[in-house]
């Protein structure tokens, strides 16, 4: 993911990308953390013995989006890739407690997925189709 974080980190860095998202209310945190929430749903993915290439292919899709939220994260927000890096494992690490604290729950997983997913799944795609703009690729 370094790489593709480098990459992406450095398309952003060197465009017309404006200081701040249209939502100006979003914050570095939120940013990172739907980077991990990301992350997690793309190894979920992957997870058991039936995975597709139809869930390899979605895996490596939220695979990019994250990289890219981390992009923009470091980008905006000026943080530095290591310190990036090393809050996205915190919050990879909480999320993950998160959610086995609500697989304790009847349809608490599915509602801690759902609320992420509103919120984290818009932002992975805008991030992810920007990088694409700026690449040439859309």
């Amino acid at each position: 993911m370094k790489t593709v974080l480098a990459a992406a980190t450095a398309l952003l860095a060197f465009t017309a990308v404006p200081a701040r998202a249209a939502d100006d209310d979003i914050t570095y945190d939120e940013v990172v953390d739907c980077a991990a929430y990301t992350n997690i749903m793309g190894q979920f993915m992957l997870a058991g013995d039936s995975v597709t290439d139809e869930h390899k292919a979605t895996a490596a899709t939220l695979q990019k989006r994250a990289a890219a939220l981390l992009a923009y994260a470091m980008t905006v927000f000026g943080k530095e890739q290591d310190a990036t890096l090393a809050d996205f494992k915190t919050h990879n690490d909480s999320l993950m407690s998160g959610i086995a604290e609500s697989a304790k729950t009847p349809d608490g997983l599915e509602n801690w997925m759902k609320s992420r997913g509103e919120r984290c799944i818009p932002m992975g795609e805008a991030a992810a189709e920007a990088i694409d703009q700026l690449a040439g690729k859309k």
